[in-house]
């Protein structure tokens, strides 16, 4: 009597294979994710369009606080310019001033030939009670004149008539101590100078920056 041997099937066990999610059509748009789970992280950083659009669901007083961060900082950049370019060079033209001189009764009382104090890329300083013009090529130039205090700019010129009860001098034993004891207290004036119209210009901007969203919504 034969009895057949039961052999192993020399296939391998068929697996079932793990599904696979079929690939999205061409053109079509990522799910969007609501406002309420948009990263939180992105309220402290407006340095993209994407984060500064998230600041309409932000709180009042988180866009203050952001507001007052970059204000200051801006601010702090404008007084440090002032400091390392304006500043070095009106000292120095402090310590050039001559013995005498001085304002008076709204008029220059000055013995001398017309000089330029100090000249820089950012600023210069002339005495000059003529009518003729120093040659001058820098950003900002600041003449004393006769009857007035004259301005050139990239603007062009404007003359400021000097006061008639002013009464000041313009010699170096005292413009060199004013100097040195109105500096502290006129870079603080810059500083928060800077930082009051910056925030006066983002309040203006807003308003119908605001309006028009507030229409199209």
């Amino acid at each position: 009597m034969t009895t057949d041997e039961s052999h192993p099937d020399p296939s391998p066990a068929s697996k079932p294979e793990p599904a696979v999610s079929p690939a999205p059509a061409a053109g079509a748009v990522s799910p969007i994710v609501p406002p309420e789970e948009a990263d939180e992280s992105l309220l402290w950083q407006p340095f993209t369009l994407r984060s500064v659009a998230a600041f309409a669901r932000a709180p009042l007083g988180r866009l203050w606080l952001v507001q007052w961060v970059a204000g200051c900082f801006c601010a702090a950049l404008i007084a440090w310019f002032f400091h390392t370019t304006w500043f070095p060079r009106l000292g120095e033209a402090a310590d050039k001033l001559p013995a005498h001189g001085e304002i008076v009764a709204g008029r220059l009382n000055w013995p001398y030939d017309p000089r330029t104090l100090v000249q820089g890329r950012f600023l210069s300083l002339t005495v000059n009670p003529g009518t003729e013009d120093l040659p001058d090529a820098s950003d900002v130039e600041v003449v004393f004149s006769t009857g007035e205090l004259r301005f050139r700019s990239f603007f062009g010129w404007v003359s400021l008539p000097y006061p008639k009860a002013l009464n000041v001098g313009l010699n170096r034993a005292d413009v060199v101590p004013w100097w040195g004891a109105w500096r502290p207290v006129i870079l603080s004036g810059i500083f928060l100078a800077a930082l009051v119209g910056l925030w006066g210009s983002w309040l203006v901007l807003s308003l119908p920056y605001s309006g028009l969203a507030w229409g199209l919504a």
